[in-house]
């Protein structure tokens, strides 16, 4: 992977790809199991994820990571385990924030330069070769209008309408409403220079309430009331 990250953006991202062609050409017909994820960047790193895309339909996600922190990096185990298949595209993105960056950024090994991977376990092996890789990278940073848009967006609760495409990662624009299910005003938030949209204001419609019902007196069976007075006669009888 080799890729350059301009100065002075909040939010400044690169992704790279597998394409069909590749898994097609690298992962068997019967297919891999995915069971764990270590995401790694350098110190500008904010946020880095992996989807999983299968015949024009985003699957999941291979690791997501929206709070990205080099002093934290640790292997996440996926749960549930994701099944890749020869043709998937997968693509890893990364975010970046060079606000206290002056001159352009390359990527290399030290951590004045960055990086963006997704290393991902799974079985069984492919080959001899424990590790496979690829990933041509492309370069996309937001204007003061733009925000991200995440995995999952827009959460089931909004329906958003009027979105423009800006780039492969940020859109601009856009309203919100609350789907069926939900109700409230529905706000669709966009901080810019590609913050992630925020959304806020539907909640999910309340279930009638059921009127509170009087308990029945409880009925005694002519075979038991008829036992009644033998038993207050025994019971006399006993405490005589």
């Amino acid at each position: 992977m080799n890729f350059t990250l301009l100065p002075q953006i909040p939010e400044y991202s690169v992704s790279g790809s597998c394409p069909g062609a590749v898994t097609s050409a690298a992962i068997p017909a019967a297919g891999v199991t995915a069971y764990s994820s270590f995401m790694h960047a350098h110190q500008r790193g904010r946020r880095i994820w992996t989807e999983v895309w299968r015949n024009g339909v985003l699957v999941t996600t291979l690791g997501n990571n929206q709070n990205y922190d080099f002093n934290l990096q640790k292997v996440v185990g996926l749960t549930p385990f994701v099944q890749l298949r020869p043709n998937d595209t997968l693509t890893t993105y990364c975010t970046y924030d060079t606000t206290q960056d002056s001159q352009n950024v390359t990527h290399g090994e030290t951590t004045a330069n960055e990086m963006c991977f997704n290393f991902v376990a799974y079985y069984p092996l492919i080959g001899t070769k424990p590790l496979l890789a690829c990933g041509p990278v492309s370069s996309s940073f937001p204007g003061p209008a733009a925000c991200s848009i995440l995995p999952g967006d827009p959460p089931a609760a909004y329906n958003v309408t009027g979105w423009t495409t800006a780039n492969v990662l940020f859109k601009t624009g856009g309203t919100a409403t609350c789907s069926a299910g939900f109700t409230g005003t529905a706000t669709l938030g966009c901080a810019g220079y590609g913050a992630p949209y925020t959304f806020s204001g539907c909640v999910r419609s309340q279930a009638p309430t059921r009127a509170p019902t009087t308990p029945q007196p409880t009925l005694v069976s002519p075979a038991v009331r008829a036992t009644l007075p033998l038993a207050l006669l025994i019971s006399l009888a006993i405490l005589w």
